[in-house]
């Protein structure tokens, strides 16, 4: 049992250092904006018209990247307004 978990630990630490180092390379790219909650982002393509109020809801298109792999979600709506 405790050889299982000495080995489970080692996997869980090499994982928080090839995630730190991802994150660390991802927040390093040329124009890459990290939130106060720690997300990284690319703005990619900037919208136009007026910039939304809190009583509006804006239309995106997500594209999740990870290593290789690359998800681009339909277009959705989202309420400006955070309660």
């Amino acid at each position: 049992m405790k050889l299982l978990m000495a080995r489970e630990e080692k996997r869980a630490a090499k994982g928080e250092s090839e995630g730190a180092a991802f994150l660390e390379g991802a927040a390093a790219v040329d124009g890459a904006v990290t939130t106060d909650t720690g997300l990284i982002y690319l703005e990619t393509v900037r919208g136009e018209g007026k910039q939304p109020v809190k009583e509006d809801s804006v239309k995106v298109t997500l594209s999740i990247q990870y290593n290789t792999y690359i998800h681009m979600s339909s277009p959705a709506s989202y309420s400006v307004q955070v309660s």
